[in-house]
């Protein structure tokens, strides 16, 4: 996940051929049919020429101005009809997936984090058209087991444009109708038109009595400066559930990182909260004294139709792989929501590398939240004790002990115990 000086381009062409094989996530046909409805679109055969190039000039045009515009003078996308749905075939699928990959890490272990109650409430914090609300839903319809005992999820999405919570109660709506024929848990939610600061979502929540289980944040870090993340914090953690759980994602940019380190890093002073993933450790960050590294996952999937049609035309590749940073917080103490309990917390490592190969050798960086170590391996000292090093990728939990510290690198010995727990991607189907 951490990477210096590489383009996010590069690493995912590195790492393309280390993927996971087997079956990859991607929309329910239901979802990706829903969206070429809500544009005018033949789910057989979605694009013509002229439409295909209008939307592909409208995917730009968007991905133009967040690299080129600051945060707060972004214009609303979702009151143009193209722009709206460029977002739509394009970016809510591409973020919308971001969601199945912490999924995948928390079914690892049995969803053993995921709140129990029947009644399920979930806020989304900057929703947009509703793309990770029907996330959501998609993972409820996905993992079944998981939410046996959830009789009713009510959610609420929040944001600043009136026309992007107009699309998102259509969405959800008509996602809901054509899900009936499925048995899941009952449906509602309502939408608020608020800024993403303390006393306007204080506002906006004053109507709901209880708090909420599950409060996601998508690509909102990134539009809000240090500060207002700070000031926000409590807002947020007030309105969570003493089980609950706050999901942060963010595009996984170099430019914005910053950010996003910024609100991990606020959390910790806080102490209002405790990180339950990627890091596995919460302390100061080892990337803080590293501005020329940025931390992100990568997740591989098998893009809709309209998205791999988009990418013919644009300069874009989302079939290799979608980078993203993300965090999971918890109310709840560390030590007790352990993924692996059993196995002692310092010999366990999040993998935030690819693997890189040389001449005799192999090497990865691997960071437990508080250390970031480089580890080697010489193929002489290749034995079936550390065998799993070189099936390792960005995102794997592994254990590693018995190794040999050479001050700026670990040395993988003969004897080295190095042992892949989890590999992303490895339960997403």
């Amino acid at each position: 996940m951490v990477e210096q000086v590489r383009t996010v381009e590069s690493i995912i062409a590195q790492e393309n051929g280390c993927m996971n094989k087997g079956k990859l996530p991607t929309l329910s046909p239901k979802l990706e049919q829903l969206l070429l409805r809500q544009c005018g679109l033949a789910p057989e055969e979605p694009f013509t020429g002229k439409a295909l190039h209008q939307i592909a000039h409208a995917v730009k045009t968007i991905s133009d101005h967040y690299i080129t515009t600051s945060a707060e003078n972004i214009p609303d996308f979702f009151q143009n009809a193209v722009l709206l749905h460029a977002y739509l075939l394009y970016y809510l699928p591409v973020n919308l997936v971001k969601l199945f990959g912490i999924a995948d890490e928390l079914a690892a272990t049995n969803f053993s984090v995921l709140p129990r109650s029947p009644q399920l409430r979930v806020l989304d914090l900057g929703c947009g058209p509703g793309t990770y609300l029907l996330g959501f839903l998609e993972l409820v319809r996905k993992y079944r087991a998981a939410f046996s005992t959830t009789a009713s999820i009510t959610w609420v999405g929040i944001d600043r444009s009136r026309a992007a919570l107009n699309t998102a109660a259509r969405l959800l709506q008509e996602y809901r109708a054509a899900e009936k024929t499925f048995a899941s848990p009952a449906c509602t939610g309502s939408f608020q038109q608020a800024l993403l600061a303390p006393a306007h979502l204080r506002t906006a929540l004053r109507k709901y009595d209880n708090p909420f289980h599950i409060i996601i944040a998508g690509n909102v870090v990134t539009e809000l400066n240090p500060p207002e993340v700070q000031r926000l914090l409590p807002e947020i953690v007030e309105h969570m559930e003493p089980d609950g759980l706050l999901l942060v994602i963010d595009p996984g940019t170099k430019k914005s990182f910053p950010k996003f380190l910024a609100l991990r890093e606020a959390a910790l002073r806080s102490s209002l909260l405790q990180v339950y993933a990627p890091c596995l450790q919460f302390a100061p960050c080892p990337l803080v004294a590293h501005s020329s590294a940025w931390c992100h996952a990568l997740l591989h999937w098998e893009p809709p139709r309209c998205v791999a049609l988009l990418d013919r035309v644009l300069p874009f590749d989302k079939k290799s792989g979608i980078a993203y940073s993300y965090l999971v917080f918890t109310k709840q103490p560390a030590d007790r929501l352990a993924p692996y309990p059993d196995v002692p917390r310092d010999t366990v490592w999040r993998v935030v590398s690819s693997v890189m190969h040389s001449r005799g050798e192999e090497k990865m960086y691997v960071c437990n939240g508080r250390q970031r170590v480089l580890l080697r391996r010489l193929i002489k000292n290749a034995t079936k004790s550390n065998s799993d090093f070189p099936e390792s990728q960005r995102g794997s939990l592994v254990v590693v002990r018995d190794y040999e510290d050479r001050g700026h690198f670990f040395d993988i010995r003969p004897e080295t115990v190095f042992q892949n727990l989890y590999l992303p991607g490895s339960l997403l189907v």
